[in-house]
């Protein structure tokens, strides 16, 4: 995570041997590490760092809020509230608003909140634009400025630390929040910066930065206490020596007067911060609901309340069409959706209600009907022109059956939640057949320690129905577990997908599969060996590359490899998968369709796609023989692929019968038992070496 800042920022953050220091750098630190990220920290002139913001150079930087800034940028809650004042030569007129500047040269640093107020307001003078904040009070030592328009705490340190002949007005002006700003676009990035920064301040760890950096922080704001004793020290011999001048006296309990309401003001402000940053730390500050961890926190309480005769239901929901109504009318019509949908919870008559990001919203209630608050969270949202009819989806849990935590119904409900989306359901109660298999479980952390290493190949061969040849040989995966022992494909492969782990399978066996077909070589046969890609390696963007990387690194010619893949992976995302097909293809590499008819996709691809084959499902192969319709489905499966010039290759023959009948209506390939069963590679070498011996004896005799 790339934080930006201003190279000349103290305390907040500035250079210092040669590396980034200050409050700035440190809460950066934390909030990174909350996220489980590691922060880099690029400090530069303040204009250079806005730009490179912008341009997507750096991830994040702090600044003042302000509603300009906020058409371009994301802000999260503030971390500290800032005043600016006006700063001069001691031998200046003392000032105490910008409009008594009138004709004056003002230093601003270029692009900060001070230069775009001055230009909002319009107000009266000549600017002097500064890339930093120590340049702009060298503009006013040097004479090159009258003024300084810029924020407190940075220029007290400043002058202090660079010995500096220049005073600060006794007014404060334009009290700011002063938050991380993020980029509107990066919708993620702020939801969660935004939870972080709330969980770096919910575990005490901002208190800890904050104190200490405390006195840095105030700056000369704390000098007011120190003019008050000083005042106090002055008033009392002068009383005493002067009791008789009334009007002196007036004047120095008018001083005080005025110094102490600015001290209960600074406090005020104070007490006001710290209930914006509690409130920040426990709530979504665009909802107003509450995060996940103080949601939680407020349902224990009503539980530890809770009548046992009585249930009570924790709900999960989703606004899952979301993604999609940013990606067609823009992240501000989806945020204004979201903004509605969150109202709509808010307002709702809930014990308590939760946002808990990316449109997921938490909900603890007495058990009522499910139709009812559900139709009434379903309608329309209006944004703008715009309707929207929302699409959720939820899971439910019930106290105390289900869990008698807000931990427990949460992750039960989160539960209910995953399975509602997966099959499609508006709606599910949480059961206990939804928790995942120990078995399962243990199989994709085994897997993820072991990686593809530990799988092996096994290798079933394709033969040419016409002459008897061996033309090619699938390469199918194969995993003994160590404790399991052998674990079938159909269990650890749908496993590995959910956990997307598939792409290091495909890897391991793309390259075992082109090592194989040069070992055929090596044996006088050029024949492909084909491995199956999955929808989820179409998905990536790293499959070309892996193939392409795996056939340098062997030296080996494209056409040694083929890629089978589905129907419903064409279907997922049939442009992306189109164009990566027409690249292997210029590599050399040809595809087939793998499991033909039993998809839903359209037939259109089969032409408009550089696909060189189609196997037809053993479904429809085994046992035609004694099945029309299975005969006739296959027969007019080989028919359409010669219409379209592409070879077929019948999945799943298991006796002779079928090998004659396939032969008959011109299926082109077959594969199955009756030719061989799948076989580890020695035996795969073998039954080649005996296959080539015995087909140059029939042609000899």
């Amino acid at each position: 995570m790339i934080f930006g800042g201003d190279l000349a920022y103290p305390p907040f953050e500035w250079i210092e041997g040669g590396r980034p220091v200050g409050f700035n750098v440190e809460l950066e630190r934390a909030v990174a590490e909350s996220g489980g990220a590691v922060a880099e920290h690029r400090l530069g002139n303040w204009p250079d760092i806005v730009n490179a913001l912008r341009n997507g150079d750096v991830d994040v930087v702090p600044m003042f809020r302000s509603t300009e800034r906020e058409k371009e940028f994301v802000f999260t809650s503030a971390i500290y509230y800032v005043h600016h004042s006006i700063y001069a030569s001691p031998e200046s007129p003392a000032v105490f608003s910008p409009y008594q500047l009138h004709d004056a040269t003002v230093a601003v640093e270029e692009m900060s909140y001070a230069h775009q107020r001055i230009i909002e307001e319009g107000l009266p003078f000549s600017l002097s634009l500064q890339p930093n904040t120590l340049e702009a009070l060298k503009a006013v030592a040097v004479g090159k400025a009258d003024y300084a328009l810029l924020a407190v705490p940075v220029t007290d340190e400043l002058i202090r630390k660079h010995d500096l002949s220049i005073k600060r007005s006794d007014s404060l002006l334009w009290p700011r929040e002063y938050g991380f700003a993020v980029r509107a676009d990066r919708v993620e990035l702020a939801e969660w910066l935004r939870e972080n920064l709330a969980m770096t301040i919910a575990d005490g760890r901002y208190g800890e930065l904050y104190e200490a950096w405390e006195a840095r922080l105030k700056g000369q704001h704390e000098t007011l206490l120190l003019r008050l004793r000083d005042a106090l020290v002055v008033i009392v011999p002068v009383f005493l020596l002067m009791a008789l001048a009334a009007l002196w006296a007036w004047t120095l309990r008018r001083t005080v007067r005025v110094r102490t309401a600015e001290l209960q003001s600074e406090l005020k402000h104070r007490e006001a911060a710290e209930e914006a940053l509690s409130f920040a730390a426990n709530h979504n500050t665009r909802s107003s609901l509450p995060l996940s961890h103080h949601f939680m926190a407020l349902v224990d309480e009503r539980l530890r309340h809770c009548n046992e005769d009585r249930q009570a239901e924790l709900r999960i929901l989703e606004l899952t069409d979301l993604p999609r109504i940013s990606r067609t009318f823009g992240y501000e019509v989806a945020d204004k959706a979201l903004h509605s949908f969150a109202g709509r919870v808010r307002s709702a008559d809930y014990a308590v209600a939760g946002d808990f990001g990316r449109g997921v919203f938490a909900i603890f209630a007495e058990r009522r009907s499910t139709k009812g608050w559900f139709a009434v969270l379903a309608e329309p949202i209006i944004v703008g022109d715009l309707e929207f009819h929302p699409s959720l989806a939820g899971g439910s849990a019930y106290w105390p059956g289900d869990g008698t935590s807000a931990v427990q119904l949460v992750k039960r409900a989160e539960t209910a939640l995953a399975v509602s989306r997966a099959q499609g359901r508006s709606w599910c109660r949480y059961e206990s057949s939804m928790e995942p298999d120990k078995m399962d479980v243990q199989i994709i952390a085994d897997f993820r320690k072991s990686s593809a290493s530990s799988l092996t190949l096994a290798l079933q061969p394709q033969l040419d129905l016409k002459t008897g040849a061996l033309c090619g040989a699938e390469a199918l995966v194969r995993w003994n577990h160590p404790t399991y022992g052998f674990i079938s494909p159909e269990r650890f492969i749908p496993l590995l997908e959910s956990a997307g782990l598939i792409e290091m399978v495909t890897r391991r066996m793309v390259g075992e599969a082109i090592r194989v077909a040069g070992q055929l070589y090596d044996l006088g046969l050029e024949i492909p060996v084909s491995v199956n890609v999955s929808a989820q390696d179409f998905a990536g963007d790293t499959l070309v590359t892996s193939i392409k990387g795996e056939l340098d690194r062997q030296n080996s010619p494209g056409h040694r490899l083929k890629v089978e893949l589905t129907e419903t992976s064409v279907a997922d995302d049939p442009e992306r998968v189109r164009l990566a097909l027409e690249e292997l293809s210029r590599m050399g590499v040809s595809a087939s369709i793998d499991d033909f008819g039993t998809g839903y996709s359209s037939l259109s691809y089969l032409s408009a796609y550089p696909v060189e084959e189609i196997k037809i499902d053993r479904e429809f192969v085994d046992g035609m023989s004694a099945a029309p319709k299975k005969l006739s489905i296959v027969r007019s499966t080989v028919a359409l692929a010669k219409e379209l010039g592409l070879k077929t290759v019948a999945e799943g023959a298991e006796d002779d019968i079928t090998i004659q009948m396939l032969k008959d209506i011109g299926c082109d390939k077959v594969q199955g038992f009756v030719i061989s069963k799948p076989l580890a590679e020695d035996a795969f070498y073998e039954f080649v070496v005996k296959h080539e011996q015995q087909k140059r004896f029939e042609q000899q005799h």
